[in-house]
């Protein structure tokens, strides 16, 4: 593994800060903004509502779900497999005037959000090492955090100036799939690096 003063001069440990950023934004801006979405489709109060509940449903499944993938199948098809679940969250939000799709939409973002709890503890350890893991991760969990809360004030942000949620879902599918290439492209990238430590 690495200390975290050997991983600061490297331009690959500051990509995934960028990343994992960018991947909270997507995710804090997709799930805690899902009652107005409905809203704005339409949908009644207690229906959007019951749809917040939902997706923290799928948190709960995810959570369970996405630790046992990362265990059974490594860094790199867990990653595939999250990211996967948020762009089919994405293309299903644009789409979500069908019932089946909201609630199928719903319960997609609440398990790709394990990708910033569960997710991020292992691509730290699974990247950096156990070395100095304390160190490594306190410092991606605040960069989370505020990903996180940046997202919804980008989502509502989009939606002041465009009149509709639509357009913030077409940005976070792109940036999904930025995000997804750039951890493919880190986990080999460190992958690499570890086996030479060893």
């Amino acid at each position: 593994g690495f200390m975290l003063s050997e991983l600061k001069v490297m331009p690959a440990f500051w990509m995934f800060f960028v990343t994992m950023f960018f991947l909270c934004v997507v995710i804090g801006g997709s799930q805690l903004t899902i009652a107005a979405y409905m809203l704005e489709l339409g949908y009644s109060p207690e229906f959007a509502a019951l749809m917040f509940s939902v997706q923290a449903l799928g948190m709960l499944i995810g959570k369970l779900s996405l630790g046992a993938i990362f265990d059974r199948f490594g860094a790199r098809r867990g990653i595939l497999i999250g990211i996967t679940a948020l762009v089919v969250t994405m293309l299903g939000y644009l789409n979500a005037s069908a019932v089946v799709v909201a609630v199928g939409a719903s319960v997609l973002v609440g398990m790709a959000a394990s990708m910033s709890t569960v997710g991020n503890a292992y691509l730290t350890g699974s990247f950096f090492g156990g070395k100095d893991f304390g160190n490594v991760y306190g410092l991606v969990n605040i960069t989370m955090m505020t990903g996180a809360t940046t997202g919804p004030l980008v989502t509502n942000l989009i939606y002041d100036q465009t009149g509709s949620y639509a357009f913030a879902w077409v940005g976070f599918l792109v940036l999904t799939g930025l995000c997804g290439l750039s951890l493919v492209w880190l986990q080999s990238v460190f992958f690499k690096r570890l086996l030479k430590t060893e």
